[in-house]
Formats: C-alpha cells, structure tokens, sequence
C-alpha cells in the first residue's frame, strides 16, 4: 500500500466521522442518544436557524461594508 493510498483513506475516515458529529452537534444531540431517523424511530429535533448566531457579525454598517469590499461585490 502506498503512502497517497493511506492517506486517502484515513482522510476518507476522518471525514465521515466529522460528518457525523457535526450533523450530531447541529440537531444538539447528546453522545448517547441515537441519531434519528425510520431505522431508531427517534425525531429529530428542530434544526438551529441560520441567522441566530450569525446576526452579530452582520448588524454594523461598516463590518457590511468591509464584507462587500473583501468579496468583491462592492
């Protein structure tokens, strides 16, 4: 087995288990709890709404502005 094969597959792990806890994390679930879905017949719970912990950065005229300057869309 090469090295470029090794690390695509120990990428390819760490990016499903990423994955996995970061869909885990967005629903808030704790580390015992199943994931939900029709195999456990758990629900899941709401979802976290986008704009709640990003309003903060986007509420100053000027942080808009630099945002617009820095993307190019000025």
């Amino acid at each position: 087995m090469t090295f470029s094969a090794l690390a695509e597959i120990h990428f390819t792990e760490f990016s499903r288990l990423f994955n996995h806890h970061r869909f885990r994390d967005s629903l808030r679930l704790a580390a015992h709890q199943p994931t939900p879905g029709p195999e456990t017949g758990v629900e899941a719970p709401v979802p976290l709404l986008a704009g709640h912990w990003s309003d903060k950065y986007y509420d100053e005229p000027a942080r808009d502005h630099q945002r617009r300057l820095l993307a190019g869309s000025s």
